[in-house]
């Protein structure tokens, strides 16, 4: 078999496990256990704001999660970037990483 029809089959066999938005959240998690604490907390600091209080907060925790999704939309491309070069530097032939042929 080819060193072009092993890549190929590598990178099938990744792509079959590479699923992590068909994956739900283990309930036994640390995130999910920080998750449920912290809604909780929300929910305590809201009842005793008034209302004018709460579309203050509110605001504030919207703000809050659009820049951790920011800075984890940063993160993934980042690992992604790096893991796709480990790949394609593992699949490629020295000689031809090296510019010769």
């Amino acid at each position: 078999m080819g060193s072009f029809c092993v890549a190929k089959n590598i990178l099938n066999n990744l792509i079959k496990y590479v699923t992590p938005n068909e994956r739900g959240v283990d309930k036994r998690s640390k995130y999910w256990q920080i998750s449920k604490k912290a809604q909780k907390a929300h929910e305590e600091i809201r009842e005793v704001l008034n209302e004018k209080e709460r579309e203050l907060f509110d605001k504030f925790v919207a703000l809050e999660i659009s820049s951790c999704a920011e800075l984890e939309l940063d993160a993934y491309i980042t690992g992604f970037r790096t893991g796709v070069r480990l790949l394609v530097d593992s699949l490629v032939d020295n000689d031809f990483a090296d510019g010769e042929e």
